[in-house]
């Protein structure tokens, strides 16, 4: 709610003198859930405040949703915090960047991001091809089917898994390496076949996964560190299908550091400009 200005100050509605909220309410009230939600997952209160709005506001952030959508992801956090005992996991800090660190955080961004506009693409093109054609059921059950064969194909990494408290592993400890080119290729065709035909499940997440094993198939290639290409996979990857470069950014900031800092900007940036008219979630994208 809008304190103090606006058409629906917190007072009048709470005396009763407005029975409804108008448009800008409803969709202050669904940014700051989302905000909430996003950052008690993550940890990460200022990308998910700043993510929620740019989500909504593609043309141009509208800064008066800031504040409320940073202040109820910062309340997220804390109560998750409060009632779990739980805090995000410690990440690697990030080695400082030399000339082969920022060619392989440049290829996996472009990797990721390319991946990232495919997942956006093959999303769009699934949905279109089954309204209207299937009963519900149906397409769900084919996607979690083709998704089920891919796990045993290119292995299980591809199925959903805790996304802050994995990265650890997947960044520095237990790299799967080159075989991330094929984890890379199961989990695009996985998250299309579930998201697209109406399963269960986001983008976020799977956006972060995508950028690990870009950064995994990559790095381990041409021999560079992998938890720098990663956290470069991981901006670009967000940055692409979700159209989120700012956030991307901030977010690998509050995982890993001030040391993720270049890999996080040259992901996002260069993620963003690859799928910049793409966007994965269908409500907006069938606005266009």
């Amino acid at each position: 709610l809008h304190i103090g200005t606006g058409p629906y100050r917190i007072t009048d509605f709470l005396m009763g003198h407005q029975k409804r909220l108008d448009e800008r309410d409803m969709r202050t009230t669904r940014i700051v859930g989302a905000a909430a939600t996003l950052a008690a997952i993550t940890g990460t209160p200022l990308a998910a405040g700043i993510l929620s709005v740019e989500i909504l506001d593609r043309a141009s952030i509208d800064y008066r949703e800031l504040p409320p959508a940073i202040l109820a992801a910062t309340a997220g956090t804390l109560c998750f915090q409060w009632f779990t005992g739980r805090t995000p996991t410690l990440l690697p800090t990030i080695p400082s960047p030399d000339l082969i660190g920022i060619l392989a955080a440049v290829l996996t961004a472009l990797v990721a991001g390319v991946a990232g506009l495919g997942l956006v693409r093959l999303l769009l093109a699934i949905r279109r091809l089954y309204r209207g054609y299937a009963p519900r059921p149906l397409p769900i059950i084919l996607g979690a089917t083709v998704t089920s064969l891919l796990a045993l194909a290119v292995g299980t990494e591809i199925l959903g898994w805790g996304v802050v408290e994995s990265l650890n592993g997947y960044v520095s400890a237990d790299p799967v390496g080159t075989r991330g080119w094929f984890l890379l290729a199961g989990k695009v065709l996985g998250t299309a076949s579930t998201v697209g035909t109406g399963g269960s499940g986001g983008v976020v997440g799977p956006a972060l996964v995508i950028g690990v094993f870009a950064g995994n198939g990559v790095a381990a290639t041409i021999g560079a560190s992998i938890s720098g290409a990663s956290v470069a996979g991981m901006a670009a990857a967000l940055a692409a299908i979700s159209n989120v470069p700012i956030a991307a950014a901030i977010m690998m900031v509050e995982l890993f550091g001030g040391s993720a800092t270049i890999y996080a900007c040259i992901g996002s940036a260069l993620g963003f400009q690859i799928a910049r008219s793409a966007v994965a979630y269908f409500s907006l994208a069938e606005k266009q």
